[in-house]
């Protein structure tokens, strides 16, 4: 179970989790331009983490955990506190062979966050325009 501390807001990210995934998401986040720096970030996936990146993680330890679990299981939604969560984003496989089903799957994981906490800022990368 995520401890929060107080006055430190949280992030929750899920969908497709991988070290070029998370790498270019938090080049992004944690750029030096941005001004919100101190936010921890909660990484929400059911496989366990590769190698390479549980090594990110360790390199980031101050602002980064992992959780493996679903988004769309209530109790890993408890455990990393999406109910006081800032936002939630749902990052989406840029190389998948079906985009419609990846679309599909992430859409799936925005209906069961919202079901939890229907106030909680959702982003999600879709892969087809239609599917906005």
């Amino acid at each position: 179970m995520f401890k929060q501390e107080r006055g430190r807001r949280h992030v929750v990210v899920c969908g497709h989790i991988t070290y070029d995934s998370v790498s270019g998401f938090i080049a992004d986040f944690l750029h030096e331009d941005r001004d919100d720096a101190d936010v921890v970030i909660l990484f929400l996936h059911q496989m366990a983490p590769d190698l390479d990146l549980q090594a990110l993680f360790k390199r980031h330890f101050t602002q980064m955990l992992f959780f493996q679990g679903s988004p769309m299981n209530p109790n890993d939604l408890r455990r990393v506190k999406m109910d006081t969560a800032d936002a939630c984003l749902i990052l989406a496989n840029k190389y998948s062979t079906d985009p419609g089903a990846e679309d599909s799957c992430n859409i799936m994981r925005v209906i069961s966050i919202k079901n939890y906490n229907p106030k909680i800022r959702v982003i999600i990368q879709l892969m087809e325009y239609q599917n906005k």
